[in-house]
């Protein structure tokens, strides 16, 4: 006898896979369609009003209307950034998944992501956009229902659409998306991951090529260390100490933060991940490693951008506010925390 398995709902086919065909093209294309929209509707208008007697000729007015109009057009098309099918795709997805999914934490990462793709993928726009990209595709992902084979074929086919995706970073530089971790996460492999102290396991010249990137990567190209400056500061300013977080499977490194000490205060230098290393509390390990290698009475301290993703973070963990720096990174400006080492440990205490 067969068995017929009967759905109580209805399943979600994906979308067709929009392809990016000459993206540029397409956009000059749109952007001049517009510019000719724009400067036909004030020539229009200008000829209008010149037969209005209003003063001036038809002549006239149709000049200062085309003026006008290739003023406005120009300016349009500069600024209005025009979803292509891929856009459309994306956008479109999402909201596929929306529809499967109750969770509020997971509604909150398709609001960011529909504005986030909501317009061609070419850039972003700060170095922070791409931990939060990969942060809200995991989340999607960790709350939709696994009973649901359907919404995850979709959003498997979502993830694998980005794949190798390129588009630019605030430096210029190319990023190239990876979404292995997010399907592998989707699939219930969760990622083994292994620390160690640079004292006990010291990086090899790989490690330390693999560091700075990360930190370029997450900081930008003038705010990042460099090798030579990483270890000159740590040589210079002891106690010192870096803590490494390696993938545990082939030793790629995921993630690092290290200290220095001057003036008997310890200042933390630099926290950083992987972008596709997210929601692995990478962040946290290396924050709260560092402040527990710290002696009693030790102050610690640690500057951030004014505009940091993870600043509430900080304060929920009893960073408080000590002044604020201006154009401290280049043209943004800063804010040197520092903790409250007796309601952080009361804190940690309370978390057992």
């Amino acid at each position: 006898m067969q068995v017929s398995i009967q759905h109580t709902y209805t399943e979600l086919e994906p979308l067709p896979q929009a392809r990016e065909v000459y993206p540029a093209l397409i956009g000059l294309v749109r952007r001049v369609a517009l510019l000719a929209s724009v400067l036909l509707l004030n020539v229009s208008a200008g000829a209008t009003l010149g037969l209005a007697n209003l003063g001036f000729t038809v002549w006239t007015g149709s000049s200062i209307g085309g003026v006008l109009g290739l003023i406005a057009g120009v300016t349009m098309a500069i600024l209005m950034k025009m979803p292509t099918n891929v856009e459309n795709y994306r956008v479109d997805t999402l909201e596929q998944i929306r529809g499967v999914t109750t969770n509020e934490s997971a509604h909150e990462a398709l609001d960011a992501l529909t504005q986030f793709f909501y317009y061609p993928l070419t850039s972003v726009s700060h170095h922070y956009d791409l931990h939060t990209l990969y942060r809200n595709l995991a989340t999607v992902g960790d709350f939709l229902d696994k009973s649901r084979p359907d919404a995850i074929k979709v959003w498997k086919e979502f993830l694998t659409h980005l794949n190798a995706k390129v588009f630019k970073t605030p430096d210029g530089q190319s990023h190239i998306f990876v979404s292995a971790g997010l399907l592998s996460r989707l699939s219930g492999k969760q990622l083994e991951i292994a620390s160690g102290w640079l004292s006990s396991w010291y990086p090899n010249g790989g490690d330390l090529d693999e560091i700075v990137k990360i930190g370029k990567e997450s900081f930008g190209e003038t705010a990042a260390f460099s090798t030579d400056k990483i270890k000159a500061t740590m040589a210079k300013y002891k106690p010192s100490g870096m803590k490494i977080i390696k993938n545990q499977a082939n030793g790629r490194v995921l993630g690092y933060g290290w200290y220095y000490t001057e003036d008997g205060v310890a200042h933390i230098a630099e926290i950083a991940r992987r972008p596709e290393a997210a929601k692995l509390n990478i962040g946290s390990l290396v924050l709260h490693d560092l402040i527990k290698q710290q002696r009693p009475g030790t102050r610690v301290q640690m500057t951030v951008r004014k505009n940091h993703p993870y600043l509430h973070r900080l304060k929920g963990w009893h960073f408080q506010e000590v002044k604020e720096l201006p154009s401290h990174f280049d043209s943004e400006d800063g804010i040197l925390l520092e903790l409250d080492r007796p309601k952080y440990d009361e804190m940690i205490s309370q978390l057992g």
